[in-house]
């Protein structure tokens, strides 16, 4: 077998990672990070 399917679960779990965050409008790591100081009560 050429290539590990492990490494094929690899690249298809990092691309359908990057299309979410794509498609998200890179909202993602914004509202990560204001539930986080908003639950701190830091201003955001």
């Amino acid at each position: 077998m050429g290539i590990e399917l492990s490494v094929i679960w690899f690249v298809i779990i990092v691309f359908a990672t990057l299309m979410y965050i794509v498609m998200d409008g890179f909202d993602l790591a914004s509202a990560c990070c204001s539930a986080r100081c908003g639950a701190a009560g830091i201003a955001t």
